[in-house]
């Protein structure tokens, strides 16, 4: 994880408030977007961290996933 992790690069990101609707209450939240470079890692462990960020479209990130919240899309561009 270490290596995943020192191999992982942010290239930018972008983060802004945003309230959620839930129960007639507003829940002060944030949505966004990351960008991250994995070029720094090879074989094995840049594998792993592809399916890893590919995984988190389908489990989601945070403690509120079931109500929606956490929603992750994983786009992979090769160059």
């Amino acid at each position: 994880m270490e290596t995943i992790a020192a191999g992982l690069l942010c290239r930018g990101y972008q983060l802004r408030d945003q309230s959620y609707f839930l129960k007639g209450n507003h829940i002060p939240g944030f949505v966004g977007s990351l960008t991250l470079d994995s070029t720094c890692l090879s074989g094995f462990h840049r594998t792993l961290a592809d399916a890893l960020l590919y995984f988190s479209g389908y489990s989601g990130i945070g403690i509120k996933t079931a109500l929606g919240m956490g929603g992750i899309r994983h786009l992979f561009c090769s160059r």
